[in-house]
């Protein structure tokens, strides 16, 4: 998952979405969020713990952080999108 590159690219759109996009904080929050949990499954070396190797409940709670991200970002890439008058 790519959650922190998420943030970084939302970090510099932060000015054009403020007062467009309510769901900000929302937006930046479950990305942390997402971000802490999918870590919490890393061990000190490094080593990420196979999506198989976790019981159900982590997978759905996996699951539902990053669908969560995602349903949050969705809105984003319209708001920014440029528009052209023809």
């Amino acid at each position: 998952a790519q959650l922190t590159g998420a943030g970084e690219a939302l970090a510099p759109l932060a000015t054009v979405l403020t007062g467009r996009y309510d769901r900000l904080a929302d937006t930046q929050q479950a990305l942390a969020d997402a971000r802490a949990l999918v870590e919490s499954y890393r061990s000190a070396d490094g080593r990420w713990t196979p999506l198989d190797a976790l019981d159900r409940p982590s997978r759905e709670r996996v699951d539902a952080a990053l669908s969560q991200a995602a349903e949050l970002l969705a809105p984003v890439a319209a708001i920014c999108d440029p528009r052209r008058d023809s």
